[in-house]
């Protein structure tokens, strides 16, 4: 169910960020209706599929990322904790997130892994 959170990134959700972030870092535009069908017709299973994340919601957060970070690439632990704290969600909840989010593990968060952030938020805050 969406209220339990993966201890590795579902496949679903890292082919998303891959493919969007190849796309906007050649400077092509990213075609919303192509991401979204492209996504329905993965062959999933249901748990898997259920983690991934719309392109809308990515270029929110994205756009969320450059507002207010400063032009920077990388974001500090202690803005993005800020962040990622709006949700009102328990404190070990958002380090399980955080250790997902930042697969680099170098303590910080590029505009993809804030978005990965931001949305298992989201879907723990659905339950």
């Amino acid at each position: 169910e969406g209220s339990n959170i993966p201890t590795v990134l579902p496949s679903s959700l890292l082919d998303s960020i891959a493919k969007w972030c190849k796309r906007k870092e050649n400077g092509v535009d990213l075609n919303a209706r192509e991401g979204v069908l492209k996504a329905k017709r993965n062959k999933e299973s249901e748990v898997e599929g259920e983690y991934r994340m719309e392109v809308e919601d990515y270029n929110r957060s994205c756009n969320v990322f450059r507002s207010i970070n400063g032009g920077k690439k990388l974001m500090d632990a202690e803005l993005a904790s800020r962040c990622m704290m709006r949700s009102k969600l328990d404190n070990n909840i958002l380090g399980k997130i955080w250790e997902l989010a930042d697969y680099d593990q170098d303590g910080m968060l590029t505009e993809h892994e804030f978005a990965v952030a931001l949305h298992m938020c989201r879907l723990k805050q659905k339950g």
